[in-house]
């Protein structure tokens, strides 16, 4: 199949030259070229200008945004090798998706908010952006943080990958995180390290991304990563585990373990910030360390010691009887975007049938949202 791109350019050079060639806007040529959302109606006329179906040409705009996001993910993972397409080939479907379904326009003006400004304090930059951008308080864990986010116009999406925990990407200006299903406390992190990477090491004025693949530990020691990895890695353990809220947490767990000890902290106080947060202990360790409240290495060192006693820092968390993480509930795919899709589908704009394979989601699922 030609491209669009190819069929439109043999009625024209120009935007205005096609235009006027198939008699339609020349703002819907240029939509069409450039990945935008299309009115149905206008859609429609360029299919029946071109002698096509309007699948036909849905499909001929899809071919066309497969092909640019691959482009795309070649340019930002020169290296890459050929079989991580597959993973790519389904976070393309699923921007294809999006962009079908949601409206124009996007209220993440905040995209990049640090890009030019990396080096400012991190405390500061997490008090920032957990009142002003997720219009939350400085203490409160963050275990709501995918519906935060889809608030502020992040899609985010749990997606199985062979290659990559994590994906952020901002493109079409819009901004996507992938999130492949882990332990719950490991998907808080890593869902909070790609929004990061959004605020850190996005340009808002050009298509970009971050592609993680997996990693052993939560947070790797400072000579295991990237500099880009590490910036996210301590942004994001700043926003899950606010100053603030941690002193006053520390506080609490040791007037209820009555400890005596003012000056060390032990794997039980650790254990306990860390359910409460919704992290791991290693994140909970690591953030107490950049704190200055744990000595440097001490994480490290504990780790090690609760796996030799106890097997695991969660086996020893069970044993000392200490209360549950928060329930972290993470949809498949983003609630606003389901909604939309619902929406469209009661205007008659597409079937239920179409919908639900385009979002991989069953029936049930998409009446539960509309529910919801």
């Amino acid at each position: 199949m030609n491209s669009l791109q190819d069929v439109l350019n043999s009625y024209g050079s120009t935007y205005d030259e096609i235009s006027a060639s198939l008699g339609v806007k020349v703002e819907t040529i240029e939509a069409l070229l450039t990945g935008e959302n299309v009115a149905l109606g206008e859609a429609r006329k360029v299919a029946e200008a071109l002698g096509l179906s309007l699948s036909v040409l849905a499909e001929m705009r899809k071919s066309d945004s497969a092909r640019d996001f691959e482009f795309f993910f070649r340019r930002a993972n020169p290296k890459a090798p050929p079989k991580e397409i597959i993973d790519i080939k389904r976070y393309e479907n699923l921007i294809g998706a999006a962009s079908a379904f949601l409206d124009d326009g996007n209220n993440a003006d905040w995209i990049g908010c640090f890009y030019e400004d990396r080096l400012a304090d991190y405390e500061e930059m997490a008090s920032f952006i957990r009142n002003e951008v997720l219009e939350v308080d400085l203490v409160s864990p963050l275990s709501n943080l995918p519906f935060l986010l889809d608030k502020i116009g992040v899609y985010s999406f749990v997606t199985r990958s062979t290659f990559f925990e994590g994906v952020s990407v901002y493109y079409s200006r819009r901004p996507y995180i992938f999130i492949s299903p882990r332990f719950s406390g490991r998907m808080l992190f890593t869902l909070a390290h790609e929004f990061s990477h959004l605020l850190l090491h996005v340009d808002p004025g050009e298509d970009s991304g971050v592609f993680d693949e997996y990693r052993e530990k939560d947070m790797p020691s400072f000579a295991e990563s990237k500099m880009i990895e590490r910036e996210a890695d301590i942004l994001a353990s700043s926003l899950l585990l606010p100053a603030r809220g941690v002193g006053l947490c520390l506080k609490k767990i040791r007037e209820v373990l009555k400890s005596t000890d003012s000056e060390n902290i032990g794997d039980i106080e650790i254990l306990y910030l860390a359910n409460i947060y919704g992290v791991s202990f290693e994140v909970a360790g690591y953030r107490l360390e950049r704190l200055g409240v744990l000595p440097a290495g001490g994480t490290m060192a504990l780790v090690q010691h609760i796996r030799k006693q106890h097997g695991s820092p969660e086996k020893r968390a069970e044993a000392a009887g200490l209360p549950a993480r928060p329930e972290f509930k993470m949809p498949q795919i983003p609630i606003s975007i389901v909604k939309s899709a619902i929406g469209k589908i009661s205007a008659g704009e597409f079937s239920l049938g179409f919908v639900r394979e385009k979002l991989e989601l069953p029936i049930k699922s998409l009446m539960a949202a509309n529910l919801g």
